[in-house]
């Protein structure tokens, strides 16, 4: 059985943490994104985006928390951003003693991202104690406008802030998900959700059995928040959140933890704060998409698009934009991304990557041709079939011929 952490465990940790003041005396503006190591250049994008939007009134203290430190050389690069500025700092904090008692008892020792960055954002409260509210930024996002205002919002005895989701877009993702159940699991609501992490756990059923919350409406994301350090700290909030994602095994970590102790008490924002693309596909929308979004949601988009305060480059590895151009919004990203100097080193790690995507392209087409002939005359057979069969059979049948006839579609489409 895992030790639980203790406020002993916490006050030692506090100890091996450095102790930062705000970097500035007035007019301070606390910035905290977390990071690991690999995310480092992403983690750049972040703050380039808050240099390029700042006011030349207020003075912005920017703090990269990893899991340790950094190469030299690269902490050389980070501090070069902000060489020429008067108004900004940039520190980065050594992690490595909150991942040490991380591991104490974490339970997912195999996830589908990076363990150690996602669980840093439950570490800034201890990083930011002197302080009386920080902002807590993923390492996928970028600022559209100036970070102070959302720094700027009164907490009053709240001990955070975040965006809402876009109702109409919260709808709207659920229909689709749903899609991507069906494919996995015939009977989505009859499947037995044994571990959370299969990924196969529909929505609402993870926010209400696991989480306990209502709705999935009632939820923030965890990338984009304004934490009341003096109140999260008064309540051992880092303490209380570790025990928690050591109870059990959580599908989004930290983000769990943070909804499941402190939702009810959320001061929430306009979700402006956080436009998400992660509904869209490659910079364009594919066929079951299209079917299941209607018009006015579509409209409604383009225009929550347009108020964008800061984008989030969230889900699968199709949507962020170091890893494909044709990603939503890649170019704003990519915008920011030029002005840092990892710009060279992220170029080329795309390069390699769309190589190989190219060359999985090509592969899947000469295998794909090879099958041509067969799938031709199983849709010939199948149409014989469909004239002697009847009912379930039939439709049956019928069904699997339009699957195939899509498939030589598709194939015809690519080699045009």
């Amino acid at each position: 059985m895992n030790k639980e952490v203790s406020s002993a465990d916490i006050a030692e940790l506090c100890k091996n943490t450095v102790e930062l003041a705000p970097a500035f005396a007035e007019r301070n503006v606390a910035v905290a994104v977390f990071s690991s190591l690999e995310y480092l250049p992403m983690a750049a994008t972040v703050f380039q985006s808050i240099i390029e939007h700042a006011n030349p009134e207020r003075n912005y203290d920017l703090i990269l928390v990893c899991p340790n430190l950094p190469k030299e050389e690269d902490r050389w690069r980070l501090s070069f951003m902000v060489k020429k500025y008067n108004n900004f700092s940039l520190r980065v904090v050594d992690g490595s003693s909150f991942i040490e008692l991380l591991h104490r008892g974490l339970k997912q020792k195999d996830f589908g991202y990076n363990i150690d960055g996602e669980c840093l954002r439950l570490f800034i409260p201890l990083v930011c104690r002197n302080y009386e509210k920080v902002v807590c930024l993923g390492a996928d996002v970028a600022a559209a406008t100036d970070i102070a205002e959302f720094y700027d919002v009164e907490l009053g005895d709240h001990p955070i802030a975040a965006p809402s989701y876009h109702p109409l877009l919260n709808d709207m993702w659920h229909r689709l998900t749903e899609i991507e159940f069906k494919k996995s699991v015939p009977n989505p609501r009859e499947y037995e959700y044994k571990d959370v992490n299969s990924w196969k756990m529909p929505d609402d059923v993870y926010v209400k059995k696991v989480l306990g919350i209502s709705a999935y409406k009632n939820l923030f994301n965890g990338d984009v928040l304004l934490l009341h350090i003096p109140i999260l700290n008064r309540e051992e909030f880092t303490r209380n959140g570790l025990n928690l994602l050591f109870s059990q095994k959580w599908k989004s970590l930290t983000e769990a933890v943070f909804n499941r102790l402190l939702h009810s008490r959320c001061l929430w924002l306009p979700p402006e704060w956080n436009v998400s693309s992660s509904i869209w596909s490659g910079g364009s929308l594919n066929a079951e998409i299209t079917e299941a979004i209607h018009e006015v949601e579509f409209k409604a988009y383009s225009k929550w698009i347009q108020q964008a305060k800061i984008f989030h480059f969230a889900g699968v590895p199709l949507n962020k934009p170091w890893k494909n151009l044709m990603a939503p919004h890649a170019e704003v990203w990519w915008d920011y991304t030029r002005e840092t100097p990892f710009y060279e080193e992220l170029l080329s790690i795309l390069m390699q990557i769309e190589m190989h995507r190219e060359t999985r392209e090509v592969k899947k087409l000469v295998s794909e041709q090879s099958k041509m002939p067969s799938l031709k005359f199983k849709i010939k057979l199948l149409s014989i079939l469909c004239l002697f069969t009847f009912g379930k059979t039939r439709r049956r049948l019928k069904a699997k011929r339009e699957t195939i006839r899509k498939r030589v579609k598709a194939f015809e489409t690519a080699t045009q």
